[in-house]
């Protein structure tokens, strides 16, 4: 037996779990439906975890989260959720459009929210008035 196969076995038995999270992405790590952890690049490790996990790994090169939790995380809110994520709201009358260096990433209709991944650019958001 390689030494590799040895430890990957004794990692098994103490509940020991790896995770790797490349540059350009980020990880949500969900433990028993709750609000998940985020993960950022580098390796993780967790120790006794015998409990079934849910790792969703998500490329930051499109910071819209556009996952069907997004509304479930807007409203948790959690310290690591608002560290890693920014929350654009719209206005019954307004819509807004939303761009990162210059690039149009998304337009919010009237009494809408999206989900951005925080990156070293920060969001411009011009917010347009709709009159009806």
């Amino acid at each position: 037996m390689r030494i590799g196969d040895w430890s990957d076995k004794l990692a098994r038995l103490l509940g020991i779990r790896t995770i790797t999270i490349g540059e350009g992405q980020r990880g949500l790590l969900y433990r028993e439906q709750r609000a998940p952890r985020v993960l950022r690049p580098g390796v993780t490790r967790l120790f006794g975890q015998y409990q079934p996990l849910d790792l969703r790994i998500c490329n930051i090169a499109d910071p819209v989260y556009s996952c069907r939790d997004a509304e479930q995380l807007i409203e948790s809110m959690e310290t690591s959720i608002r560290r890693a994520f920014v929350v654009i709201e719209t206005e019954v009358d307004e819509m807004a459009r939303v761009s990162i260096d210059g690039r149009l990433v998304d337009v919010l209709a009237p009494d809408s929210r999206r989900l951005l991944w925080r990156t070293a650019t920060a969001p411009m958001v011009e917010r347009l008035a709709c009159h009806g």
